[in-house]
C-alpha cells in the first residue's frame, strides 16, 4: 500500500500518543489535532500537558479550543485535508461524537469511522440503553436495566428497578465517571439522582447490580461487512474518581476460552454494518456468567499494549480500509501486564494510590503506554510531571474538602 498521511484527533493525550505511535511504526505520516473543550486554566498543569507533540512521528501537532463551538474543530480538521482522501482516527467519544456528527461536511476529504456512510449513526448508538437493546436482540447476553430521564426537573423511578442497583450515565460523552453509583433501595437511587434533576433531559440508566469477579475488553476493527477482534485484556486495576471505570493496569490474555461470545460480538458490530476501530466492555460475575456491557466506537490507549506483543490495530484497520489479506494475526505473547501512566500520575496526585505502590507499579509492569525506548521524548516530557503531581496533592485535598462541606 505504501506510506499514508493519517489524521489522529482527540481530547486525551494518551490515546493520541499511543495511535500517533501505532501509525508511525507501521510507517504512516501522522497529523494530530489535540481538541480541548475549554482553554485549560494556567494552573491546570495536567490538563495542559502535550507530551504527544514531542513524538518523532508526528508531521504536524495543532491545538483547537472548541469552546462550545464544534464547528472550530470541524474546520480544523479541514484545514488538514490534501488532494486525496485521507484516514481520519478519533480516539476517544468526544472526537467520534464530533466526526460522526459532521459526518456529509468531512467525508469528501477524510475516510472516517461510519455506520453505513450515514450520519449520525454512531452517534445513535453512543445511547447504551439502545446499545443493549439491539445487542439482547442479538442474542448476546445483557444485564436487565431502566432507562430513566429528567421531566419537569424530576427523575420517575419504577417500581419494578430491582435493588440493588448500579446507575450511570445513559450517554457517557456527556457526563462525568463521578456520575456512577450502586444503590441498595429506592432512597439511596432517589438521592443519588436528585444531584442531576436540575441539568435538561438528563437520562441516566439503572441497572441490577451483579458481584463482579472479572472486567475484560475485545479490541478490534471492523469493515463494515466482517470484524476481527484478536486482542483481549483482563482489567486488573482501575482508576477512581473522574478515572473510574479506565483501566490503570492490564493483563493481555488468551481470549480462547471466550472465544463463543467473542465470535458473539464481532457477529454483532457486523450487523451494525460498522466501519472503524472499537472496544467492547464485557464482565464476568463470580458465578462465571459473561454479559456485555457496552460497545465505544473508538480505540483507546490500551491498543498499544499489544503493538508490543504483535498486533498492531491501526495497521490492520488501515490494512483492511485498503483491502489487503489480514489472515494470521494473532498476539504472540499472553501473561503480560500493561501500565497507564497517565492514570497512575493522576491516582498519585489524586492520593488515590500511595507513592510506595506507584512505583512498585512502575517497576513491576511489563508493559507500558507512555513510555518508549523508539520514541522516548513525549516520556522524557512526561515524566517532569511526577514531581508536580507530588505538589498538587494538597490543593486536590483541599478542593475535596471545599466540596463536601
Amino acid at each position: 500500500m505504501g506510506n499514508k498521511r493519517v489524521v489522529v484527533v482527540g481530547r486525551n493525550y494518551c490515546n493520541i500518543l499511543t495511535m500517533v505511535r501505532a501509525l508511525g511504526e507501521a510507517g504512516h505520516s501522522v497529523d494530530v489535532l489535540r481538541l480541548f473543550k475549554k482553554k485549560p486554566r494556567k494552573l491546570n498543569l495536567l490538563g495542559n500537558m502535550k507530551p504527544e507533540a514531542h513524538s518523532k512521528y508526528v508531521r504536524s501537532f495543532n491545538v483547537c479550543v472548541v469552546n462550545g463551538e464544534i464547528e472550530k474543530a470541524v474546520e480544523a480538521m479541514l484545514r488538514l485535508v490534501s488532494d486525496e482522501k485521507i484516514v481520519l482516527i478519533p480516539v476517544d467519544d468526544y472526537s467520534a461524537y464530533i466526526v460522526d456528527d459532521y459526518l456529509e461536511s468531512l467525508e469528501p476529504k477524510y475516510i472516517l469511522p461510519n455506520i453505513n456512510c450515514s450520519q449520525g449513526k454512531i452517534n445513535g448508538l453512543m445511547n447504551k440503553h439502545m446499545q443493549k437493546k439491539l445487542a439482547k436482540e442479538f442474542g448476546l447476553p445483557v444485564l436487565n436495566s431502566s432507562l430513566l430521564e429528567t421531566k419537569d426537573d424530576k427523575f420517575d423511578i419504577p417500581e419494578e428497578i430491582e435493588y440493588p442497583c448500579f446507575v450511570k450515565p445513559n450517554v457517557s460523552m456527556n457526563s462525568t465517571k463521578n456520575m456512577m453509583m450502586k444503590c441498595d433501595n429506592k432512597e439511596e437511587l432517589h438521592n443519588f439522582l436528585e444531584k442531576y434533576e436540575h441539568i435538561e433531559k438528563c437520562q441516566m440508566l439503572v441497572e441490577k447490580f451483579v458481584h463482579i469477579k472479572n472486567e475484560y475488553s475485545i479490541l478490534g476493527c471492523s469493515f463494515g461487512d466482517r470484524s476481527i477482534s484478536p486482542c483481549i485484556f483482563k482489567v486488573l486495576k482501575a482508576g477512581h474518581k473522574e478515572r473510574k471505570g479506565v483501566t490503570l493496569l492490564g493483563e493481555i490474555i488468551d481470549g480462547s476460552k471466550f472465544e463463543s461470545i467473542v465470535k458473539k460480538c464481532n457477529d454483532f458490530v457486523v450487523s451494525l454494518r460498522y466501519t472503524g476501530l472499537f472496544d467492547i466492555d464485557l464482565i464476568e460475575t463470580e458465578n462465571g456468567e459473561m454479559f456485555f456491557i457496552e460497545l465505544n466506537f473508538r480505540a483507546g490507549a490500551s491498543t498499544y499494549a499489544f503493538n508490543q506483543v504483535g498486533v498492531n490495530l491501526a495497521k490492520i484497520y488501515i490494512d483492511g480500509l485498503n483491502k489487503i489479506d489480514l489472515e494470521n494475526i494473532s498476539v504472540n505473547k499472553y501473561g503480560k501486564y500493561f501500565l497507564s501512566e497517565k492514570i497512575l500520575l493522576e491516582e498519585f496526585a489524586r492520593s488515590d494510590i500511595s507513592y510506595k505502590n506507584a512505583r512498585k507499579m512502575l517497576k513491576n509492569a511489563d508493559l507500558y503506554l507512555m513510555k518508549s525506548e523508539e520514541d522516548f521524548k513525549p516520556y522524557g516530557y512526561f515524566k517532569k510531571y511526577y514531581l508536580i503531581a507530588f505538589f498538587m496533592k494538597i490543593p486536590y485535598k483541599i478542593r475535596d474538602f471545599i466540596r463536601k462541606l
